[in-house]
């Protein structure tokens, strides 16, 4: 598999790109900053030990949705009950990532339309480039943007995470995390971007997916012989060895 490493001659976007968060309060509402404060919004505070979420995550809902006095409900304003955010709304990119990409089962954990269902949920967040399905043009929705995503699921507040279903006979190790409140950790040494590369192998079930995300971690790069093992496939490969 051919990938590409990121260089030092690669810059950043000074924001939160590749780290682990844990929502602790999810609600709709409105920001004065988007949109004039007319647009509803899912709106996130989480915790991470990667960084500092002072705004906590935003996800656009869409037009034509009220939001409860209290913040908890959003209902459509037909009060159709068939209906349903667009997929070019954030929302809708969220729900699609956790349903249809990762696979998870996502109904056990209540009503997407009531926000505090999203208390407590853990996820492993990267910071992607996204195409809008219907953007472009003259449609008023831009063509791409960028946006923190989910790719891996931790769990919820320490409990087993739940990964895409695997084959019987891969024996997959069950996975546990730490919950929420863990204090922000220090520049990462070489044994703490290893145990993170770790943690990331035993939450991902496929291992390409996997690879294509630790190269994109703090630190994986700055060590050759950790790249290296990434970058092995098979099960001599770091994914199969931390699995096993």
């Amino acid at each position: 598999m051919t990938t590409e490493v990121r260089s030092k001659w690669d810059t950043d976007t000074g924001l939160p790109d590749d780290c682990d968060v844990w929502i602790t309060r999810s609600r709709f509402g409105t920001r004065a900053n988007y949109l004039e404060g007319k647009a509803p919004l899912l709106i996130w505070d989480v915790e991470s030990p990667d960084y500092d979420f002072d705004n906590g995550i935003i996800w656009s809902v869409g037009k034509n949705w009220d939001v409860s006095r209290d913040g908890t409900k959003i209902t459509h304003k037909t009060n159709d009950p068939k209906k349903r955010v667009i997929n070019s709304s954030m929302m809708g990119q969220l729900i699609n990532r956790l349903v249809t990409e990762l696979k998870l089962d996502m109904s056990k954990y209540g009503d997407p339309y009531n926000a505090p269902m999203w208390e407590g949920l853990g996820f492993h967040m990267r910071r992607q480039k996204l195409e809008m399905r219907g953007g472009g043009g003259d449609s008023g929705v831009p063509a791409s943007t960028e946006h923190l995503m989910p790719v891996a699921f931790l769990g919820v507040n320490g409990e087993k995470a739940e990964a895409a279903p695997a084959p019987a006979t891969t024996g997959r190790r069950a996975v546990r995390v730490a919950p929420p409140g863990r204090a922000k950790r220090q520049e990462p040494d070489g044994d703490d971007v290893r145990a993170k590369v770790t943690k990331l192998a035993l939450a991902m079930d496929d291992e390409t997916d996997f690879q294509k995300a630790a190269i994109n971690m703090g630190g994986v790069s700055d060590d050759a012989d950790l790249m290296n093992e990434v970058m092995e496939s098979g099960d001599e490969g770091f994914y199969a060895k931390a699995r096993a």
